[in-house]
């Protein structure tokens, strides 16, 4: 008996054929439109990143004069009249919080003049000198970088460093944020882009009494610091002028002080659900509105 349907199996089985291409054709749309969709995330992250970058580093740098300054108290002439206007003083460094999208960023502003210059240590010390000097101005990064090999004693502002990565090494077996993050904490008094000169009225006694032990005496740094609290806006060449040292040691001081800021910095740290970015930003006082330049990590 013949068969009225010879070629049912055939079609039985091009159906199925059909069937799996179709299943596999909308299986690559569907990963093509996942790999778009992920791209269009990425696009979309970097975006907003750069944003955060730009619009941070603009307002932060250009108005960090007024940023790094504090009340430093009110002043009466007498118990029955109202305090009159608060004078300012300036300080080296403030970090806040702030969320941008989906991302919270850590901004910390700082004077990069108000830090010792790892140069002007160079330049003074012998490398053993200057190694146990950047030790004792650094603090919490210590765990997570490693001193390279310090140059021998150079010339007079002859700049070694002109980068971290010239000075610290990232430790061996930490993770890819430790590095910058290292940074942030081991160099709030320390920097390489002052150009040379501690502002005294922003720096910190430590970073005074490390400057004038080596190029003045112990002495002169406790009487500007004194000179400082009566006086925010301490004036360098009539507070040497008033102190009790000789011309040449005046000379000398007056060449690694001074009492304008001469550089600024940023630190923004940006952290989502998935991803996080350090970056850091240096411009001079007199441009910095202009974003100065930078590091990304």
């Amino acid at each position: 008996m013949v068969s009225k349907h010879p070629h049912s199996g055939y079609v039985l089985l091009l159906t199925l054929t059909l069937i799996t291409l179709s299943g596999l054709l909308l299986t690559g749309i569907a990963r093509h439109s996942l790999d778009l969709s992920l791209e269009a995330r990425m696009a979309q992250s970097e975006l907003q990143l750069r944003w955060i970058d730009i619009s941070c580093s603009r307002v932060a740098l250009k108005n960090a004069n007024e940023i790094l300054r504090v009340p430093n108290g009110s002043q009466r002439t007498s118990a029955d009249e109202p305090a009159s206007q608060p004078k300012w003083r300036p300080i080296s460094s403030r970090g806040g919080t702030i969320v941008l999208g989906e991302y919270d960023v850590q901004l910390l502003v700082a004077e990069e003049s108000a830090k010792v210059d790892v140069n002007t240590l160079l330049e003074s010390l012998d490398p053993s000198q200057a190694r146990i000097a950047i030790h004792r101005m650094t603090r919490g990064g210590a765990q997570t970088l490693s001193l390279r090999n310090l140059p021998a004693r150079g010339k007079k502002r002859q700049r070694h460093i002109h980068t971290w990565g010239q000075l610290f090494a990232p430790v061996q077996g930490g993770d890819i944020m430790s590095f910058p993050r290292g940074l942030r904490e081991s160099t709030r008094e320390l920097t390489c882009w002052s150009g040379g000169k501690l502002n005294v009225q922003s720096a910190s006694a430590q970073a005074i009494h490390e400057i004038c032990a080596i190029h003045g005496n112990k002495s002169i740094a406790s009487q500007l610091i004194a000179a400082r609290a009566e006086n925010p806006s301490i004036n360098l060449r009539t507070a040497l002028r008033e102190s009790d040292l000789d011309p040449r040691d005046r000379s000398k001081l007056r060449k690694v002080l001074t009492d304008r800021p001469q550089c600024y910095s940023l630190w923004i740290f940006s952290k989502s659900s998935g991803r996080k970015q350090y970056q850091f930003r240096i411009a001079r006082a007199r441009n910095s509105g202009a974003g100065g330049f930078g590091f990304t990590w």
